[in-house]
């Protein structure tokens, strides 16, 4: 993953200020954010590995980066409406 190009752009008082492209690192997140159910899956291979540490710590981990994706995503939208 490289740097997010500034795709963006709005004017402050004069001068133009550059804004990451949101929408961009958010589907990057997401696509690698995609890869982590797989894994758990992978560690799931019978009825008692669902309750392992190493499972229920991906799973709970999961739920957090889900939250903390749907709030960016929100975020990126309210921003991109105030700055037009």
């Amino acid at each position: 993953m490289g740097p997010s190009r500034a795709c963006n752009s709005t004017r402050r008082a004069g001068r133009r200020l550059l804004l990451p492209d949101i929408h961009a690192i958010l589907g990057r997140f997401g696509r690698a954010q995609a890869l982590i159910p797989v894994a758990l899956r992978s560690l799931e291979v019978d009825d008692r590995s669902k309750s392992c540490p190493e499972a229920i710590a991906i799973a709970v981990g999961l739920a957090a980066l889900d939250a903390v994706y749907n709030q960016l995503d929100v975020a990126a939208r309210q921003l991109q409406r105030a700055t037009r």
